[in-house]
């Protein structure tokens, strides 16, 4: 079985869902490599079926239930998200910013949010993961770091 993405969830409307996250990567070790290695041994489901033959897979931090951020009934919490400040309670909202540099931290791809309600975001994920596990698939075919295009002339 090959890995080419996997998605590490939470509700942004939870704090503490992206720092169980953090945590849970804070535990595995200090490379990237050791801790996809060491955090994935937890699925051993995963194990058992080849998942350390595959290459690293894509990480994504991804923020589920983008639309309810602005629904808090703390006004000063709502005021801060508009003016882009984190409030250090880990019963507020995640900040776009802060999620953003947390990804950066732990070696994943992008942070992004999307709204299985509103259906915002959901797509352009979904589209952006699958073109990067394609090009990461074409060039691993092509002995290329990337996607070969090929253009001919039809007569």
């Amino acid at each position: 079985m090959v890995w080419d993405a996997i998605f590490l969830c939470f509700d942004v409307k939870e704090k503490m869902g992206l720092l169980r996250i953090l945590s849970w990567f804070a535990a595995s070790g200090d490379s990237r490599q050791r801790r996809l290695t060491l955090g994935y041994q937890k699925w051993q489901h995963a194990v058992e079926q080849d998942f350390g033959a595959s290459s690293v897979p894509l990480i994504y931090l991804l923020g589920l239930k983008k639309d309810l951020r602005m629904e808090c009934s703390f006004e000063d919490h709502r005021l801060a998200m508009e003016a882009g400040l984190t409030i250090g309670s880990p019963s507020c909202c995640v900040n776009p910013r802060e999620a953003s540099w947390h990804a950066r931290r732990i070696g994943a791809e992008r942070y992004a949010e999307c709204s299985a309600l509103t259906g915002e975001g959901v797509g352009s994920v979904m589209d952006e993961v699958g073109r990067r596990a394609l090009e990461r698939m074409m060039g691993n075919e092509a002995g290329q770091g990337g996607v070969r295009v090929v253009r001919r002339r039809l007569v």
